[in-house]
């Protein structure tokens, strides 16, 4: 096995007058990122001009250390490709933070793509996730985090973690999860499990709607699913499709609802195409509108 190397690497920011938070443009950049790893220790908008990428097997290419925060990658690369499969690292981590956006990234190669830990009101939205070992976007105990109209392709694959999934929410409440594309999953370490997005104890308020899911393998023995959903979240408007599973008498689900189940959840005008029979499963409340197509 190649020996992994931790590249030092010193960031290199460069000031410009204070702007808007949530810039579309240069103009309004309060500084950029000109190399990885960094941490960010001002408010504001902070652009990258150029792609960064990191061997890096632990610790994050970028960290939001401050509140009030918005990474604009304008179309860049955000790399970690390079650190190979058994990478822990992080391309951008937030903990106990609020308002972190992440937008217009291309984000390669990291065990997760974006992780936020903690704190609330964060927003991931038209961003690119390949290649990401374990998980693109994923949130822990955060409330009323929004992931939104972004891709997510070839998620999975890690040799250190398993079970992956492209979009995670764990814990917290108010989740909306809209309108992303996410497009073929495998299975890391040693079980063959694979989600496409995975909500799991998050409280009320949780929803996943127009999301578009295809490409989901699992491995031996294993099951793969499309959305595994909180008991008192909403699945509304989704389509799976190409969810295939690893045999041994497992079966590939579209939609499960896991135990707990409140009056208030229900999966509403899904659409599920499966190789095997089940539609949705656990304690789904189907409330009108699904289809499914074997």
């Amino acid at each position: 096995m190649k020996a992994l190397y931790l590249l030092a690497a010193t960031s290199v920011i460069f000031l410009v007058p204070h702007g808007a938070h949530a810039a579309e443009s240069y103009d309004n950049c309060t500084g950029y990122i000109t190399s990885v790893p960094t941490t960010i220790t001002t408010q504001g908008t902070w652009c990258l001009k150029s792609d960064v990428s990191a061997a890096i097997a632990s610790g994050a290419a970028i960290t939001v250390g401050v509140n009030n925060v918005t990474l604009d990658c304008n179309g860049f690369k955000l790399g970690g490709l390079a650190a190979g499969v058994g990478t822990l690292a992080k391309g951008v981590h937030a903990k106990d933070r609020v308002g972190v956006t992440v937008r217009h990234c291309n984000i390669r190669g990291f065990h997760y793509g974006v992780l936020f830990e903690g704190g609330a009101g964060h927003v991931v939205e038209d961003d690119t996730f390949y290649g990401n070992t374990f998980a693109g976007a994923s949130a822990t105990t955060v409330d009323s985090v929004i992931i939104r109209d972004s891709v997510f392709t070839d998620t999975g694959g890690s040799s250190v973690t398993s079970w992956p999934n492209p979009v995670q929410v764990v814990g917290g409440s108010g989740a909306i999860v809209s309108d992303n594309v996410i497009n073929g999953v495998v299975p890391g370490g040693t079980s063959g499990n694979v989600d496409g997005i995975q909500m799991s104890s998050t409280a009320r308020g949780a929803v996943v709607s127009g999301n578009r899911i295809f490409g989901l393998n699992a491995g031996t023995n294993g099951t793969a699913t499309g959305i595994t959903l909180s008991p008192y979240g909403k699945s509304l408007d989704n389509i799976v499709d190409d969810i295939n599973s690893g045999g041994g008498g497992s079966s590939s689900r579209g939609v499960f609802c896991l135990s707990g189940t409140a009056s208030d959840q229900g999966i509403v005008r899904n659409t599920v195409v499966t190789r095997t029979t089940n539609f949705w499963a656990g304690s789904c409340v189907e409330a009108g509108g699904n289809v499914h197509r074997p």
